[in-house]
């Protein structure tokens, strides 16, 4: 699917490219297009990864709004109650 008037991005482009500038640190990453912009959702456990990824479509779609929808959240494997 080509992303709202940019006829040379596609949604698999678009993945490749943050995949690439995130080493693959988002899980579930899926990325909708609807007339207001671009929509980022996944998960991943840093703040650092989530802004990389907005990052990675900004330098590509200048002009289209990115909404970033990352979920940030701590690995299940942490133990809170022992740290």
């Amino acid at each position: 699917m080509a992303v709202c008037g940019l006829p040379h991005l596609n949604e698999e482009l678009l993945r490749s490219r943050i995949l690439a500038r995130t080493g693959a640190r988002i899980q579930n990453l899926a990325i909708q297009f609807s007339p207001d912009g671009v929509i980022l959702l996944g998960e991943t456990f840093s703040f650092y990864v989530k802004q990389l990824a907005q990052h990675g479509l900004l330098d590509d779609l200048r002009e289209i709004p990115v909404y970033n929808c990352i979920n940030v959240s701590e690995p299940a494997f942490f133990d809170t109650e022992h740290a």
